[in-house]
């Protein structure tokens, strides 16, 4: 898909609260230069506001994942459009990327490929981590890129074909080396 901005996205988004910091609902953009969030907040119907109370409109890239912050009465969002039917490619850098899939549905680590080109296995630190937000809100998992040939959870059990990789949620990842995956 083409870039979209966060006002492509607002009429998506059931339940939507403005007002101040503090009471106006908020989406969390990943800036992976600074591996930090950067906040947003919807002041008013019509505007998104920036940490300095400047109007602003930001981009949100393909594959880039966004987080809201309900503030006051739960909601939902949908987004329609066309599923892609060709091969998705996201570049990559050394670091921490939070990324949504280019399918709505749930993955494995096999059915992404996440194996060999692309990928660095080894100890904590030293190999690709993912860490999956749960979604309820209520944190997030860790997996490790353990040997060549396993993805493994805080308990060090292989779950290379579990279906944890949620098609409607997004992932931080943390790449050792910068490639395409």
């Amino acid at each position: 898909r083409k870039h979209i901005t966060l006002s492509d996205i607002t009429p998506s988004i059931v339940n939507l609260n403005s007002g101040p910091s503090g009471t106006g609902d908020e989406v969390l953009l990943f800036n992976p230069s600074t591996a930090s969030w950067v906040t947003y907040l919807r002041r008013t119907s019509t505007t998104w506001r920036d940490q300095y109370n400047a109007a602003v409109d930001p981009v949100v890239a393909p594959g880039e994942g966004i987080l809201i912050r309900k503030r006051a009465a739960s909601g939902s969002i949908s987004h329609s459009g066309n599923v892609r039917a060709n091969n998705f490619y996201l570049n990559t850098k050394s670091g921490y990327q939070f990324l949504t899939f280019g399918f709505p549905l749930d993955n494995s680590f096999s059915s992404l490929g996440a194996f060999g080109g692309g990928w660095k296995f080894g100890a904590s630190g030293t190999g690709d981590e993912a860490l999956l937000l749960k979604n309820d809100g209520s944190g997030y998992e860790i997996y490790l890129y353990r040997t060549s040939s396993s993805w493994r959870d805080q308990f060090n059990v292989t779950v290379n074909t579990n279906s944890i990789l949620s098609g409607s949620s997004a992932t931080l990842f943390k790449k050792a080396n910068a490639e395409k995956i």
